[in-house]
Formats: C-alpha cells, structure tokens, sequence
C-alpha cells in the first residue's frame, strides 16, 4: 500500500466484471484523477493498468481493515444499492465513502459531513465528491465517521434505538384497537 500518495479504494464481489458496482465510473475517474493511485477489491485476480490496482476478494478481516484505513475514500458508484456493510466497514474504520445516492446509501452516509453523496449516474458530481473528501481535514472527516457507526450502528446504539422502537409500536397499536 503506498504511503506517500492519495489512495482510492473499491470493493465489490466480482470487482470490474460487476457492471452493476459502476466499474465504468471507477474508469472515468482513475483518467480523470491520474495522480491518485486507486485499488479494486474483489476481481478474480490481481494485476496493475495505470493507476489502478487489481486485488482479489479479501476474506481476512485484518487485511482488509488495512486497506480501509489505508484509503483516503471509498468510492462506491453502484447504479443500485440496498445497505451495503462496505460502505460501514469502511466508516467504521475513519474512512470516508463517495458514493451515489442510491438505495440505502442515504441512510449511512450525512452528505457532505461523513461522506459524500452524488447524484445517480452523474460524474461530475462523483468527482465533486473527491475534490470535497480531499479538501476536508482528514482527522475530522475520520471522526465523523466513526461517530456515525458508534452512534447509528452499533449493537449499543441499534439495541438503543430498538428498545426506543418498542413502546411507539405498542402506543400505535392499542391506539388503533
């Protein structure tokens, strides 16, 4: 992992080969940003074009926590999303996601406090998001991040909200019957 330069990283299952994880604007943006080294997680093999690089599916938790906390960002530009656990692994570890606003990804990340999130299918926005995430202090975007998780996914936090759940659906129901 360089240590001395910008480091974007991607995860999905099948890496570059799933259409559906936007390996086409993971392609835009490594032209666009040629200076900034990105790495893919999650293809059949490894291998370097440019300025990116290719690495299998990492199953070793350890491994991967350091890629997370290697990354500058994780950039997700999925063109459909339910709750992906990248992109709260990687904020569990102070790393910020870029992502666009699809599915859940709304419910992870605050805009443009903890992370980014750019409109669907729109490039220039996607790159909006890294110029934001690199002209952000580091520490404090890291710091956000790690309140989100703590705070909103946690078992003590998930636990918290549950048990704040219970009573409302039990008042709702007996003021239905």
């Amino acid at each position: 992992m360089p240590s001395d330069q910008k480091l974007i990283m991607t995860i999905s299952d099948r890496g570059r080969r799933n259409v559906l994880k936007g390996g086409n604007f993971v392609q835009k943006l490594t032209d666009h940003f040629p200076a900034i080294q990105f790495i893919s997680i999650g293809n059949d093999g490894a291998s370097t074009e440019k300025n990116i690089r290719f690495e299998k599916k990492i199953y070793d938790h350890d491994i991967l926590r350091s890629y997370y906390q290697a990354a500058d960002l994780l950039l997700l530009p999925s063109y459909a999303e339910n709750f992906p656990l990248a992109s709260l692994e990687a904020m569990a570890c102070g790393t910020p996601v870029v992502a666009f606003a699809v599915g859940g990804m709304s419910e992870q990340i605050n805009h443009k406090i903890d992370g980014y999130l750019a409109q669907s299918q729109n490039i220039n926005d996607l790159i909006s998001g890294v110029n934001f995430i690199y002209a952000t202090s580091a520490e404090e975007i890291a710091q956000r991040c790690r309140r989100q998780i703590e705070e909103k996914f946690s078992a003590a936090g998930m636990v918290k909200k549950y048990l704040d759940l219970y009573p409302r659906l039990i008042k709702d129901y007996e003021n239905r019957h």
